[in-house]
Formats: C-alpha cells, structure tokens, sequence
C-alpha cells in the first residue's frame, strides 16, 4: 500500500492554493453566467411570435388582437364594436400546442376544406350599445376563421381553449354538410312544447336563467346556452363528443348524466352518427376513450 506523503505549510503553498480556490470560484462564475445565457436564449425562443402556422394542417395561429388589424377584421363586428385581450407571450406555446391537439382530430381534408386562420385571445368583448357579450369562440364561415378564448383564470385553459374549437368547429360541419344531418329525429327529442330562444324577452331583459341541471336535462338539453337556438344544442353535444378523448391529465368522464337521461345519449348518437357520415374516421371507438398524443 502506497504511504501519503504529507506536503508541508509554506508561505507559497498558502499562495498557490489561494490562486487555486480563486480560478475555481471564477471558472464557476462564468459557468454559471453561460447557463444563465443559454437559459435566457431558451426562454426568449419559447415566446412564439404574433402568428404561427400548424405544420401539418397549414392553418395559421393567430396570437395578436386582431380588432386592430383591418386586413383580419373589421374593427366593428355585425354593427357592434369588439374588444379583445390578446394571449399573453409567455403562455403562447402552451396555447399552439392545445391548438394542435385539437386540429389533429380532425381528418386533414376537413381542416383544409373549411378552416384558415385560428385566432386564440384570453377575451374577447362585443359591445351593442348598452349590451356586452363575452362570447367565449366565434366562427366566421366567410372568412374560414374561428376566434377562441382562453378564458383567462375562469377555465383551465387546455381543456377550455380545446373544447371550444370543438363547438365553433362543429358549426362548419353543420353548414357544409347540412342534408347529412338528421334535423326531424333532432328535434323530435326535445318536449312537444319546446321552442329554441334566443334568450332575450320581447322587452330586451334577459330572463331568469335557472341554475339547476336537472331543468335542462329533463327537457333534453345539456345547459342554458343549448336553450338559445338549435345549432347551439349541437355545438355543445360537440364538445360532449370530443369530452371522453384523452388529454394531457389523462382520460376525462364526460360530465353529463347520460344514463339517468337516455334522451341525452340519444342526441349524442345522433350527433355521431352525423359525423361519421362525414368521415369513416369518426368511428364509435374513436370518441370513447382512444389516446392522442401532446404534439
């Protein structure tokens, strides 16, 4: 076994090590300087800029306010003026990555056929006059064009921003392929005496709004907005029959009491039925519980 031999103390020892110690707290300096740099760099590259384009749909990601742009909007919105808080830059890339989950359920035909530009904001604000809605999506057929909202700190923002594309998206595939949908079975399940409202009286008040879900689901309906006219009763049935698909936390339940309410599930089989006579994607196993991936 080798013996250590032990250096003695001198004056110049002292003043090597000292030197030694001085290098060392300096080499970590800079090391942690060019960590902080790169770091920087990494963070500066995860802020997306006003517009980004989903690479497999081509459909572009709007970021930005577009009230203040004419050449995406007019200012003024069906003779109402609109206000909007655009998406904050730091969580613009959570945003994109929701956006293209959601894209990515659709077959490429479809997106293609109909949709160009997907703008996500945190709110969006239409102001009538004395009247102000705060829509939380917005389509426009015309343009090729819906508008989401995040929903600020009132939703999480994944599942809200998601579930919103499937209702607003779900108005162009009832538009462009209205004589598959079967309207007269649709109908035939609300109560005799049921009348889609706008939901506002003669007056212009609006009327009371019950709380309780057992008031809609009795009249086969999923919620107060379904009350308002028959092309919302079936974005939000949209939004039930994406709900069940997996998502980041994992698999979701969907949320309404479709075995207490077999009329509920009736619309929803229709709903799927419409579907997958657009598309043999569409299938029943698909809307259960299949996993997407997070790209």
């Amino acid at each position: 076994m080798m013996k250590m031999t032990e250096v003695p103390t001198t004056k110049a020892n002292k003043i090597g090590r000292w030197f030694a110690a001085r290098l060392e707290t300096r080499i970590d300096r800079l090391w942690l300087v060019a960590v902080m740099l790169c770091a920087s760099s990494v963070h500066a590259q995860d802020e997306l800029p006003d517009i980004v384009t989903d690479e497999r749909t081509g459909v572009r990601i709007v970021f930005y306010d577009f009230s203040k742009h004419e050449n995406d909007m007019k200012s003024r919105w069906r003779n109402g003026v609109v206000e909007v808080v655009p998406a904050k830059r730091k969580n613009r890339h959570y945003y994109k990555r929701y956006a293209k989950r959601a894209l990515k359920q659709y077959p490429l035909e479809l997106i293609k056929k109909y949709l160009r530009t997907l703008y996500i904001v945190e709110e969006i604000k239409l102001i009538f006059g004395s009247l102000s809605i705060e829509p939380e999506g917005i389509y426009d057929l015309e343009r090729g064009a819906i508008y989401l909202t995040t929903g600020g700190a009132r939703y999480d923002s994944q599942l809200n921003t998601e579930d919103i594309f499937h209702h607003e998206f779900s108005s162009f595939l009832l538009h462009g392929y209205a004589y598959l949908f079967p309207k007269a079975e649709w109908l035939a399940l609300n109560p005799s005496d049921f009348q889609y409202d706008i939901g506002h009286t003669d007056d212009g008040d609006s009327p009371f709004v019950p709380e309780d879900g057992e008031f809609y689901f009795q009249r086969c309906l999923p919620g107060p907005h379904a009350m308002t006219s028959w092309e919302n009763d079936i974005n939000t049935f949209a939004m039930q029959l994406f709900w069940a698909r997996a998502t980041l936390v994992g698999v979701r339940e969907r949320p309404l009491p479709f075995d207490d309410y077999p009329c509920l599930q009736k619309k929803l089989d229709l709903l799927a039925a419409f579907y997958r006579r657009i598309h043999p994607m569409f299938t029943a196993e698909y809307f259960a519980n299949e996993q997407i991936t997070n790209n």
